[in-house]
Order: structure tokens, then C-alpha cells, then sequence
């Protein structure tokens, strides 16, 4: 229904709230989270988990369409 890469696994980002720090941070329905802090995401509860933590920084590697992008993020 997608249109997606089903050999690639991650959390698809569907929608976004319009004050949410996911908006700021620029994200798009479509993206797909494939890591956080060198941790492969494959499902909703290890992305939870992982973003439960409390850091000041964090490094997420998002598929967009044929791309891959690295983020750093800094609070």
C-alpha cells in the first residue's frame, strides 16, 4: 500500500503532530527511522524503548524515499 522497500525494516512515520518536536526536527510523513544511537530500530517498542532514555544528543539515521540521511540532534 506504501510503495515500500519491504527488505528494509524500520518505523514509518505516518503522521505528524503540528507542535511536535518531530515537525521542528523536519520530519515527514514517509520517513523511515532505521537507527538511533547505533541501535537498529525494526519495530514501535524498540524505537519506545531507545527514545525513553534521556539524552542530550542523538544520532537517528532516516530512509526518505531512495535517500538515507544521518541526523544529529541536540537538545
Amino acid at each position: 500500500e506504501l510503495s515500500l522497500n519491504t527488505v528494509e525494516s524500520g518505523v514509518i512515520i505516518l503522521e505528524i503532530a503540528s507542535n511536535s518536536p518531530a515537525r521542528q526536527l523536519r520530519f515527514r510523513p514517509g520517513d523511515m527511522i532505521l537507527e538511533v544511537n547505533g541501535v537498529r530500530i525494526r519495530q514501535v517498542a524498540e524505537l519506545k524503548q531507545v527514545l525513553s532514555k534521556r539524552l542530550s544528543e542523538w544520532q537517528l539515521l532516516v530512509r526518505r524515499g531512495n535517500r538515507t540521511i544521518p541526523l544529529r540532534v541536540t537538545l
